[in-house]
């Protein structure tokens, strides 16, 4: 059964941008679209977060007090937690949602490092 079928609300993921003049904020916007896409109807709600916004740095500060930490910029975080610093690679991220629709979505602690060094170490 779906969330919908459910009646739970969409996984909320946020994608944190600086704006329109952002390239790669918007490439990450772009990836994670096309990612929700994939799922069914009303599973997963995709925000952008813009940070030349007033709305939007408010919102920002709202993500790194959830986070508990700095957010890079472009980000995507999912319920709040960071799951991607930067553009997400889309088979991550895709498996990251697929997770959150069966188990629920990332505790703090566990989601994604912050720095390109911390993914690399880990892998090694």
């Amino acid at each position: 059964m779906t969330r919908v079928e459910l009646g739970l609300p969409a996984l909320n993921i946020q994608v944190v941008s600086e704006g329109g003049h952002c390239v790669p904020c918007l490439i990450a916007i772009d990836a994670t679209r096309e990612v929700a896409a994939e799922f069914a109807e009303g599973e997963v709600a995709v925000e952008v977060v813009t940070l030349k916004e007033p709305v939007g740095a408010e919102r920002y500060r709202e993500l790194r007090k959830t986070a508990g930490r700095h957010l890079p910029v472009p980000c995507v975080l999912l319920e709040g937690q960071l799951v991607s610093p930067g553009i997400p690679e889309p088979d991550e991220l895709r498996e990251v949602i697929r997770e959150a629709l069966l188990h629920g979505p990332p505790e703090p602690g566990d989601a994604a490092p912050d720095t390109v060094d911390e993914r690399v170490g880990a892998a090694e």
